[in-house]
């Protein structure tokens, strides 16, 4: 499976500004359809950040609620293949029948079969600076019990500074301006460059 490199540079006194204002990076991922903003990612930065990841994904559920400020904690997870249904029963994940029989090639369905209002989603790993991050949620949504949800992830990138969070955070409004960066078809590595002028990032 293809292996992603998404490298972010800082000049160093823009480093301590960003610092001393209580921002971090934040690395946000695409997932049709729209669910809750998350920070995929969020950390403190430094003049040389790389961030790596491969296109393999899990299915999660939780019990926090989707409002600004919650970081979600997975109750249950398993790794995941696209084209793929996933029923929780018992409080464990098992490949089930699609609810919906036109599912695409790249996307993945979760049935609540819990009896319960639970959150739902996709969790993807990644590491920075060779340290592993973990399995941290993408995508959020909340499901009544007998509901199901197809999600399709794409390797599209929005990465922008925000008030100091963790990863998988719910984020109120973004006030920055925040760059797209795209993967995918070829293109396996990115760099960009924190521009002052902006309060944001451009290519490099």
């Amino acid at each position: 499976m293809p292996k992603y490199t998404l490298e972010i540079l800082l000049d160093p006194s823009y480093v301590e500004e960003i610092v001393a204002a209580g921002q971090n990076i934040v690395i946000s991922k695409q997932v049709t359809p729209s669910g809750a903003p998350l920070a995929w990612l969020s950390f403190s930065p430094y003049q040389s950040n790389v961030v790596t990841w491969e296109d393999s994904y899990a299915v999660y559920t939780s019990q926090t609620l989707l409002q600004s400020g919650a970081t979600i904690a997975q109750l249950a997870s398993r790794a995941a293949v696209p084209h793929t249904a996933y029923s929780i029963q018992k409080n464990v994940f098992n490949v089930a029948a699609p609810m919906n029989p036109s599912l695409g090639p790249e996307s993945y369905e979760i049935i609540n079969a819990s009896g319960r209002t639970l959150t739902f989603g996709l969790a993807q790993q990644a590491s920075l600076n060779g340290a592993d991050l973990g399995s941290n949620a993408v995508f959020a949504a909340t499901l009544l019990p007998g509901q199901w949800l197809d999600m399709t992830p794409f390797e599209n990138l929005n990465v922008f500074l925000y008030q100091s969070s963790g990863n998988a955070t719910c984020l109120g409004t973004v006030t920055g301006p925040s760059l797209a960066v795209s993967f995918g078809g070829g293109t396996t590595k990115q760099t960009i460059r924190f521009d002052y002028r902006l309060g944001g990032f451009q290519a490099a």
